[in-house]
């Protein structure tokens, strides 16, 4: 009767490790639910979509949220903010039931299950008051996705921001051209007047006119391109000039360590600081 309790035993052992491991791995994937959510909710795009939210300018919040939604789809905080803001604002329960699905989906062990259930519960019995036995079905939510294909979204959209600053870069380059361009003309209309006996002529021999026109100073491309010079720092404050390749992103992450100071960085700087955060190279940047 005593060679079962070895067994029993070793049975209750291996039972107990397997529930520490059980209980490690869910520690770890909630630890790592913890990081991706504290990142999502410090995107610049997010808070802009919070501000925009508590100043009770719902439509630009949702755009905000919907927009971030787009172009980062497994954003967890970004998926229930937009869910609770279609919920309580916005009044549109068959798509808020979409975003908090898709929310449990990209968090299935997150600590507020219970609350976002509750929410697609109440969601739910809103769409069958609103729309009775006829209520739109509840569109299917994005599974979550795995390891290589968030990695390759994580490229794109570092290729996507390459992209738009090297477009920058660009319109900034045939804006000079253009300039330059119509500078040549003046010069060349100049040419012309003086070469057929213009106005500027009648006032002085033609030779002596050449012979002012050489030594007239050209306009200095590279100067008249120049950025304009940024604000005078305030007592403490430090200036930056900007590089390429540059962010309002990098900046802030060079320069504080924080990479979420950029929102700071165009606040104090809006008469230097584009849509999308463009910056152009040269310019002179105030770092509160």
């Amino acid at each position: 009767m005593k060679n079962w309790i070895p067994a029993v035993v070793a049975a209750l052992s291996l039972a107990a490790c397997l529930c520490s491991l059980v209980f490690a791995a869910k520690t770890a994937r909630r630890t790592d639910l913890a990081h991706v959510e504290r990142a999502g909710s410090a995107d610049a795009l997010f808070r802009d979509a919070q501000d925009a939210q508590l100043d009770g300018d719902v439509r630009r919040a949702e755009a905000l949220y919907r927009r971030l939604v787009s172009e980062q789809p497994a954003n967890p905080v970004a998926r229930l903010q937009l869910g609770i803001l279609l919920q309580d604002s916005l009044h549109d329960p068959i798509e808020a039931m979409h975003e908090f699905d898709a929310y449990l989906r990209l968090a299935p062990d997150t600590e507020k299950r219970a609350m976002v259930e509750d929410r697609r519960a109440r969601a739910k019995d809103q769409a069958v008051r609103l729309y009775g036995a006829g209520a739109p079905a509840v569109p299917a939510a994005p599974a979550a996705e795995g390891t290589e294909t968030a990695a390759l979204r994580r490229a794109a959209a570092a290729a996507q921001e390459a992209l738009a600053a090297a477009q920058a870069e660009r319109d900034d380059y045939r804006r000079q051209a253009a300039q330059l361009q119509r500078q040549v003309e003046s010069l060349q209309k100049k040419i012309d007047m003086l070469q057929n006996g213009g106005t500027a002529a009648l006032s002085a021999p033609t030779h002596d006119l050449a012979r002012a026109f050489e030594t007239m100073p050209l306009p200095d491309a590279g100067a008249a391109y120049a950025p304009a010079p940024g604000p005078a720092p305030a007592a403490g404050g430090r200036t930056y000039r900007v590089k390429r390749g540059d962010t309002l992103v990098r900046i802030a992450q060079r320069a504080y360590g924080d990479a979420t100071r950029n929102v700071d960085i165009r606040r104090a700087n809006p008469d230097k600081v584009g849509p999308n955060d463009l910056i152009r190279e040269g310019d002179i940047l105030l770092l509160p």
